[in-house]
This record gives structure tokens, sequence and C-alpha cells, in this order.
């Protein structure tokens, strides 16, 4: 028995280890060369990197087979030669990389064969890219993640939408344009500037401000936060780039807890940007809501505005306007004409008149901007910087006669008989003066600003001279719109109810 396992042992197993142990070392030294092939070969890219042009962006391709690339050729081609930036290409499938090593739109072609944290650490700090725009949805999960820490923006084209469509060209353009429009963030001087939008030429016609100016300063001595849109550049029209001035100072002046004052004159958004631009506006409508109660808003609308760049004034707490030269509508008499056939003009359809007498949406009008500007001053003198704050306290001479014998002879006798209650007001507020607020809109009550002893308070009044002073809807809103921002900003309240 033990001379027949001997016998088997020599013919079976001894073979069998013999060949286990000879095709593990094949396999071995086969892994070995991969090793060795793959250190090269790393060493080689990361010596194309470096002889890069790092003075040009680059922009990083990732896919699985070169006919995806095929799709992209004529923006690639573009991009070399009229942008000037380098072209990085990687596959994830050997055989697209085989087939791209004579790809000859690409400064360089490698291999990324898996999404380990490894692998990707060590290609993104070799490559530095400005850019990475994945070929299809079926991305890393670890590529992008790092994308995301190291700020490096990315987009995603699934350029196998070609292959089920007959109508190859005006797909390739629309393609080509969506392309354009994400590269603008990395192609143009300014990295934030969409500006560059090369299908509309705005690259050559860049401004530097982009047509709006933002800053600080102090009105009797208080600070403020102001931003000046010019209609000079494309029209007073917001981009991406204007957009982000705006929120931006809107931001500090939360952070700060001072007022924001726009002056708007603006056309609306700018139609080249598409959609971003309009996101833009998005953006600012969300800080005006979330300013609203926190700080004063104050809005002047000091030339045509239309569409978007009505929205945001309309929110705010008082809004200026200036009579023959301010509108605010959300489309043109022609698009009215077109669909109503009714015929208006700029001025009836969303002048200062318009809005400060009909839809209530101006608080304050003046024949010019001299008196806008001196008219928001005299406002701010009444509004504390922010909610936690207090108004601004001028002196009073408390030694002065305080009495007003004028109030006995205003105030008639008989209870049915009109009289004018801003007169009253005058005469209880301090040297006479008061702001009125709406003056035009739902006069059949009072609203407004004033002092008594020194200090700012809000008044709220019905006007027997008008409709005997009953509250219709109008009034109600105006009322209404005008008790809760005092409430919001610690106002204390003056009513005078007849």
């Amino acid at each position: 028995m033990k001379k027949l396992w001997f016998v088997l042992y020599n013919i079976f197993v001894i073979p069998a280890l013999y060949f286990f142990f000879s095709v593990a070392s094949l396999f071995n030294a086969k892994i070995k060369r991969g090793f060795v092939e793959r250190k090269k070969q790393c060493s080689k890219l990361r010596k194309k990197f470096l002889e890069l042009d790092r003075g040009k962006k680059l922009v990083w391709f990732h896919s699985s087979s070169l006919g995806e690339f095929e799709q992209a050729k004529p923006i690639i081609q573009k991009l070399r030669e009229e942008q000037n930036v380098n072209i990085l290409i990687t596959f994830f499938s050997p055989s697209g990389y085989e087939n791209s090593l004579k790809y000859p739109y690409a400064d360089v072609i490698a291999y990324l064969p898996n999404d380990s944290v490894k692998s990707v650490n060590n290609f993104l700090t070799n490559s530095k890219p400005d850019l990475v725009v994945f070929m299809r949805y079926d991305i890393w999960p670890n590529l992008i993640w790092e994308l995301g820490n190291r700020n490096i923006p990315a987009m995603i084209v699934d350029a196998t939408m070609q292959k089920n469509s007959k109508r190859k060209l005006p797909i390739i353009k629309n393609f080509h344009n969506l392309l354009y429009r994400n590269f603008a963030k990395i192609l143009t001087v300014s990295e934030d500037d969409l500006n560059s939008f090369l299908d509309f030429n705005i690259d050559k016609n860049r401004i530097a401000g982009d047509g709006v100016v933002t800053g600080f300063a102090k009105i009797d001595s208080r600070p403020v936060a102001i931003y000046s849109q010019d209609f000079t550049v494309f029209g007073g029209s917001l981009s991406e780039t204007h957009a982000k001035k705006i929120i931006k100072i809107m931001d500090e002046a939360m952070k700060l807890g001072i007022p924001i004052i726009g002056l708007n004159d603006s056309g609306g958004a700018r139609i080249q940007e598409g959609v971003v631009s309009l996101a833009g506006y998005a953006e600012i409508f969300l800080k005006n809501t979330l300013a609203s109660g926190v700080i004063p808003q104050i809005s002047a609308v000091l030339g045509p505005c239309a569409g978007g760049a009505v929205y945001s004034p309309a929110i705010t707490d008082f809004i200026f306007m200036v009579e023959g030269t301010s509108q605010m509508f959300v489309t043109g008499p022609n698009v009215v004409k077109t669909v109503t056939h009714e015929e208006v003009t700029f001025e009836e359809l969303g002048g200062a008149e318009t809005h400060a007498s009909k839809s209530g949406v101006a608080q304050f009008i003046a024949d010019s901007e001299i008196k806008i500007f001196s008219n928001m001053r005299k406002l701010l003198s009444y509004l504390p910087l922010n909610w936690k704050d207090r108004p601004l306290e001028k002196e009073f001479d408390f030694e002065q006669e305080l009495l007003a014998p004028q109030l006995d002879e205003i105030i008639p006798d008989d209870s049915n008989k009109p009289y004018n209650m801003c007169e009253v007001i005058k005469l209880i507020l301090d040297d006479g003066e008061f702001l009125e607020v709406h003056k035009n809109y739902a006069p059949n009550i009072i609203v407004g600003f004033g002092r008594v002893g020194g200090l700012s308070i809000g008044v709220v009044a019905n006007q027997p001279a008008v409709l005997a002073g009953v509250l219709d809807i109008n009034a109600s809103v105006k009322g209404g719109r005008f008790i809760r921002f005092c409430d919001a900003f610690n106002i204390p309240l003056l009513v005078l109810e007849k």
C-alpha cells in the first residue's frame, strides 16, 4: 500500500507542484514586468506634465473610447487653436488608450485604469487640471470627491446621445455651445466671468466692473452699502459676474448690519449668457428675502428697467422713482400690443406716476434725481442701521413751548366735516417735519416718518379729507406694510384714528 502511495505521489503530486510553482513564477515575472512598465509609463507621463506650458490652462477630457472624443473633435481643436489651452485626454479602458496614441488634438494622452484614492490623488497632483470634462455619466465617485476637495470645476457631457440621432450637425453644434459656456469659467482672464461666451464675441467687449459699481459709503456719518448699475455697459444687463457683485455687497451689508441701497438702471438679464443670468436674479431675490426685516433695503429706479431688473426693487422696503425718466415693467409696450392689441405708452405702463398712484410699487417720486437722493438721505435719517440698532436721535429742546393751540382750530366740532390730517400730524411732530410714505397711493390713509422729542417714530393716520378716511383694500395693504416695517426695526408708532 505504501509503495502504491509513493508511486501516485511521484506521478501526480510532484508534477502538479512543479507546474504550480512554474506558473506562479511566470505570473510573478509578468506582474513585475507590468509594474516596471507601469512605473516607466508614470515616469514618462510625469515628464510630459512637466514639459507642458503652465502659462496655459489645462482641460482634461476623461472617457472610455476614442469614439466619444470624435464628437468633441471640433471643440477640442478650436480650444487648442483659438483659446491656447493644453488638452489632456485619459481613458479607463486599455483599448481606448491604445487606439488614441496617435490622436493629433491632445497634448497628453494617459491611461487611468481605476478610481482608487491613491491613483486619483497621484494623477491630480501631477496634472493639476483647470477643468475636468467627463464624456459620459458613469463617473467615478473618488475622482469627483477629490475634484471637490481641490475646488477643480467639472462638467458632464454624454457624447453617447449622438448615436441615436440622425441630425448629427445640430446636436454637435449644441454640444459645442454647451462646452463653451462651461469652459468660459476658466478660459477668460477673470475666472468667474462668463462674459467670454465666444458665440456672441463678448470676450472682445469685456469692460471692467461688468456694468455695476459696488462699495461702501457714509450718509450722516453712518455707514451704508451701495451698488449702482451702469446702463452704458450692455444696457446695464445682469450677467453672472454682475449678479455676484451685487450678492457679495448684500452679504457684506448683512454681516455688518448696515442698510443696502440699490441704484437700478438695467434692461434685465444678459440674454447672451442664457439661464446663468436668470440664476443670478434668483440669488439676488433670495438675498432680498433674507435681508428683509434685518437691514433696511432702499432702491432707486433711475431709468427704464424691465423683466428681472424690476423684481428685486419691488421686494425691497422703499422705492424711489424719477418722473419722466424711470419706468418699471415686466415686459414692454410692444409685447403688450402684440398680446392684447392694446396700445400703451411707457409712462402709462410703468412710469413713476403709475407705480406711485395705481400699483403702489413706488413709495417716493420726484421730478429730478437730485431730489430723489435728497429724500433718500432724509429717509435714512429716520431708520436704524439694522433691526438691533436704534434710529439716529437728534437734539431736542424740551424747554421750548410745546403746546399747539392751532389743533383746536383745525379739528372741527362737526364730526361729519372733513379736515386735513397732515396739518395735525405736522403740529405734533418736531419742527413740523413729516416724511410721508406712499403719498399718492391710497390717500385715504397716511403713513410716514417724523420725530417726537428727537426720537424717530412712524405715523399711521386716517385721512378724513379723502373718502372720509375709510379703509379699503389699498389702504389696508399700505398701512399693513408700513406697520410691519416699523415693527421689524423697533420704530414706535403714533396712530391717529378718525
